[in-house]
């Protein structure tokens, strides 16, 4: 689960430290849906409108500087600057998706874990 990406900031940082860093308080923590993305570190990008995809992913290169060590922040913000509706980097069918798919593994962990009502 993660917020709608509407601006610069909303871009999470290095998703394998958040992971690690939640792991060591919820050592249960189910992070296999971050399994279902071809590209881990930027999974983010994938939930993406297409137009913004094809500018950004084939010009990915490695950038110590940045936390996710990629130059991939720095390509959508330049990107989003030049779009007229900067605000909306995903299509609605990716946050209703995502939205759905959080709601029924909330529904299942619910369910097998017995936690009443």
């Amino acid at each position: 689960m993660r917020e709608c990406i509407n601006i610069s900031s909303d871009i999470p940082a290095n998703i394998e430290e958040s992971v690690e860093e939640f792991k060591k308080l919820i050592p249960q923590l189910d992070d296999s849906e971050l399994d279902a993305y071809h590209d881990k570190l930027h999974y983010w990008i994938e939930d993406f409108n297409a137009d913004l995809i094809a500018k950004v992913k084939p010009n990915i290169v490695p950038d110590e500087s940045d936390p996710c060590g990629t130059n991939a922040y720095r390509l959508v913000v330049n990107e989003a600057l030049k779009l007229e509706n900067h605000y909306r980097f995903e299509t609605r069918w990716s946050i209703y998706d995502r939205s759905e798919r959080a709601k029924k593994f909330t529904k299942q962990y619910i369910q097998s874990n017995q936690i009443p009502k």
